[in-house]
């Protein structure tokens, strides 16, 4: 399927936004040195999922996010759409030794609810693939705004995340409270310098492989 890759600019992800224990530790990096590291290549010959009415919404800030949802396109051919805050995040906003930095400030309000500068059309997909990274233990609050912003009903949500160290269940367990009409997966975090084979195995997991 033809992709719908919005032009947006690239945000950086909070890994964490605070000095408790609670805070996730920062994602490793996708440069070595100075030298960036290539996207992986996939051999859709053999990977290709022809999920026809699928596609894959992400919310992105350093790249390991969007790497991981470039290469789930390669292995599904769906289509693409980055979530693009209306006030986009500065490094100040993500600045985890801050306690007071925008985005420890929205993950402590639950009341929170970051608007989205574009518009998402999700008419006529059945599949929605939802990746984001984990800011505190948890999906940041965008996805909400997301979630109670669009009728997810009757779809199946494959939420997939990024993380130096947290776990999806957290985050999973909102979406489900958020979207009570829709099917939610099992979700999955991904490294993004192993994503072609963890997309793969989940993929085969969650019963999205084909």
């Amino acid at each position: 399927m033809k992709s719908m890759k919005y032009s947006m600019p690239l945000f950086m992800m909070l890994s964490g936004c605070t000095t408790t224990t609670s805070m996730v530790s920062p994602p490793a990096p996708l440069t070595t040195g100075n030298v960036v590291e290539p996207l992986p290549t996939v051999d859709t010959s053999e990977t290709t999922v022809n999920d026809q009415a699928s596609v894959i919404i992400y919310f992105s800030n350093t790249g390991n996010t969007e790497s991981v949802a470039l290469v789930l396109q390669q292995i599904t051919d769906s289509d693409l759409v980055e979530i693009q805050p209306l006030q986009p995040y500065t490094n100040e906003d993500l600045d985890y030794t801050n306690d007071d930095c925008r985005a420890n400030r929205e993950q402590n309000d639950e009341s929170a609810r970051p608007q989205i500068a574009n518009t998402i059309d999700l008419d006529g997909y059945t599949t929605i693939y939802l990746g984001f990274p984990i800011w505190w233990g948890n999906a940041p609050r965008i996805i909400q705004t997301l979630l109670e912003t669009y009728d997810f009903s009757g779809k199946t949500i494959a939420p997939f995340c990024t993380s130096g160290s947290s776990g999806i269940s957290q985050a999973v367990r909102m979406i489900e409270t958020e979207v009570t009409e829709a099917i939610v997966t099992e979700g999955t975090r991904i490294d993004p310098d192993n994503a072609i084979t963890e997309l793969t195995q989940w993929l085969e997991t969650i019963g999205l492989d084909g």
